[in-house]
């Protein structure tokens, strides 16, 4: 493969076009690294230097341990880990002291009357109000940026990035809505559909010219990228405002979310809980009301886990339903951007803005419509969810979970007796670590999308990098996957998805399924206390002592966690269904089969289709409302997370 050059400093367009072919193709090209640093390299292990090739490290936020007890259990600067110190300083300086008994209308940044009712909007909801010229784009900016700002400067929940080094951030959200207001007031109010302005956050590790694009890196923490990413300029073609970036680990490669300069990421409902991974700050500034709607990203969970451990509905499409262009990739072809939301109706509005699918979605309702309820066929599976959901969960997430299944066995929904039971990832050729390609993926994001040559991922990966408790950890840069074979790199471009495919298909074509369903996790909670504290004694691990380490994978199931999945096409969806009789919230998970439905191509004909992918799910999108509309009538519904009463917003 050719090695990427750029000989003039921004070759803008060029590279985010091969960027984008890259990412589609899941194609990644050899790039050059940069010669080692005359300076130290590893800034860890130098005391008193904090420069590393002229590059200043970020200040470290508040809500990440001190110096002194900083873990880094991987690595040539590794750290020994202090769990016990870890676990001290988690209890002390965050849970005594957050979340701040402070109503928001007592602070700086009070919400008028017409501001509270711009932040509980849905997506739905603001554009219609917008079309009627009820409010302006200025309006629900502002009201959503002091939301967000509230959220950070009084709770520390760290849901953004970049309060620290670009604290205007905000005012540039600002800016790009009363741009829309100019554009309306010119050219009439169409001239912003469909999405009407409406502020939509993006994922940490989508490139963007306006905002910081570290992908969570400390060395990264002031680079701007050349080129926004693919779905960036989409969500900006379809007259949406970029609401900042939100949080995520390095590379989102964990699933639970938290970085050096930007601290961890608290949880909504309770300051100890995980918000989950990767995508924990997106799924966090949802269900804290900051947003209706937020972008994703799922490699193996980063979607479906926040959604889970945040109440949100979560949307983690097909591979290629959205454009992952100038989206770093962690592996030749599971990563795939995705959304969290309040409602399902406002993920299928984004769908369609973003996408351009309108009458593809009419017609996909239209046939869900024509559908009575018992023609809905919902299966199981022992190896995607549980065997026994009495013996494999709580007691509390068993009753809640028959619960709403008596509600849609009420409503006629068919519930098919045989589960499938296997693991469809066992069939076709094996072709190695689908992780490989991570590492120059990284190098070609510095080089290409961020335009710098003199850092290589080996520095970046080195200095400002660290574990916290046992589902952060930064082992993986350095287990040794950071080459591809272009064998490996073909297997996976074909013969192995399409044969766990047709594997995965052979269940729901036998028993013609449209829908798996199972819970989404089996621990009534899932906590840092815990997380850390299992790492000391298993007894005081997740969920009782259930499980001794990384409670935000084990808690879990595999169709969540998506680790058996992932490498072939198909739709997930994550559904909150309130809380259960332990104070809990729960959600129960759906999953579709892979590829277009009733096709009579076989997986390898479609597997690489790069169009298909945007409409051959949404059949079941609107099977996913209907259940939802259902469970709703009969009182199983979402939640609101606990902080948004305790600000005093609800």
């Amino acid at each position: 493969r050719a090695t990427l050059h750029t000989p003039s400093p921004r070759p803008h367009g060029r590279a985010m076009r091969l960027l984008v072919i890259a990412a589609t193709l899941g194609v990644t090209f050899a790039f050059a690294s940069a010669p080692p640093c005359k300076e130290c390299e590893d800034c860890d292990t130098c005391p008193g230097k904090e420069e590393v090739c002229g590059f200043t490290l970020p200040p470290k936020n508040e809500i990440w341990p001190p110096t002194e007890i900083l873990q880094k259990k991987a690595g040539p600067n590794a750290i020994e880990p202090q769990f016990e110190a870890e676990l001290e300083w988690w209890r002390t300086t965050v849970l005594e002291q957050l979340p701040k008994d402070r109503l928001q209308s007592d602070t700086e940044y009070a919400l008028t009357v017409d501001e509270l009712k711009l932040v509980n909007m849905t997506l739905v909801d603001w554009i219609a109000a917008r079309k009627a010229g009820t409010y302006t784009c200025e309006a629900i900016a502002v009201a959503l940026t002091k939301r967000a700002k509230y959220m950070q400067y009084i709770q520390k929940q760290n849901h953004f990035m970049y309060w620290h080094n670009v604290p205007d951030w905000p005012d540039k959200v600002v800016a790009q809505a009363v741009a829309l207001d100019d554009k309306a007031a010119i050219e009439g109010i169409d001239a912003i559909s469909p999405l009407y302005c409406y502020p939509v956050p993006a994922k940490g590790t989508m490139a963007t010219t306006d905002f910081p694009s570290s992908i969570g890196f400390a060395l990264l923490d002031d680079m701007y990228a050349v080129s926004d990413s693919a779905l960036v300029t989409l969500v900006r073609e379809a007259n949406g405002v970029i609401f900042g970036k939100t949080n995520v680990p390095e590379l989102a490669r964990n699933r639970a979310t938290g970085n050096y300069a930007n601290g961890l990421c608290l949880s909504p409902w309770n300051v100890d809980d995980i918000t989950g991974g990767s995508s924990g700050g997106s799924a966090a500034a949802v269900a804290s009301l900051t947003a209706a709607i937020a972008i994703t990203e799922d490699t193996g969970g980063s979607t479906n886990i926040p959604a889970t451990r945040n109440h949100n509905f979560g949307y983690d499409p097909p591979k290629y339903h959205y454009p992952n262009g100038g989206n770093p990739a962690l592996t030749v072809r599971n990563d795939q951007l995705g959304l969290n939301a309040r409602t399902i109706d406002d993920i299928i509005e984004f769908d369609k803005a973003v996408l351009g699918t309108t009458a593809e979605h009419a017609e996909a309702k239209a046939f869900v419509d024509g559908l009575i309820n018992s023609q809905i066929r919902i299966g199981c599976s022992s190896f995607y969810y549980v065997a026994n959901i009495s013996a494999d969960t709580t007691p509390a997430i068993a009753k809640k979970y028959a619960e709403a299944r008596a509600v849609l066995v009420d409503a006629g929904f068919t519930f098919v007796g045989d589960c499938l039971d296997y693991d469809p990832t066992e069939a076709g050729p094996d072709g190695g670590n689908t992780y490989s390609v991570w590492y120059s993926n990284l190098a070609e994001f510095i080089g290409i999308m961020l335009d710098n040559h003199e850092l290589s991922p080996l520095q970046v990966m080195n200095n400002g990098v660290y574990d916290f408790g046992q589902s952060i950890s930064v082992g993986y840069l350095y287990a040794g996957y950071t080459s591809v074979s272009e064998e490996t790199r073909a297997l996976f471009a074909g013969p192995i998805p399409a044969a766990q495919a047709a594997s995965y298909n052979e269940y729901f074509d036998t028993y013609d399924v449209d829908l798996l369903m199972g819970p989404a996790s089996v621990c009534d909670k899932v906590t840092w206390s815990e997380d850390i504290g299992g790492a000391i004694d298993p007894s005081l691990g997740c969920d009782g002592g259930r499980f001794s380490s990384g409670c935000a994978s084990a808690c879990h199931v595999r169709g969540v966690n998506g680790g058996d999945d992932k490498t072939f096409t198909k739709a997930k969806f994550v559904v909150p269904i309130g809380l259960t009789d332990s104070g809990n919230h729960f959600s129960i998970h759906f999953m579709s089969r892979a590829g277009p439905r009733n096709s009579t191509l076989q997986p390898i004909e479609w597997v690489n289709d790069f169009e298909g992918p945007k409409t051959w799910n949404l059949p079941e999108i609107y099977m996913v409302k209907r259940i939802t509309d259902t469970l709703a009538a009969a009182g199983i519904k979402r939640a609101e997370a606990t902080i948004n009463y305790l600000s005093g917003i609800l």
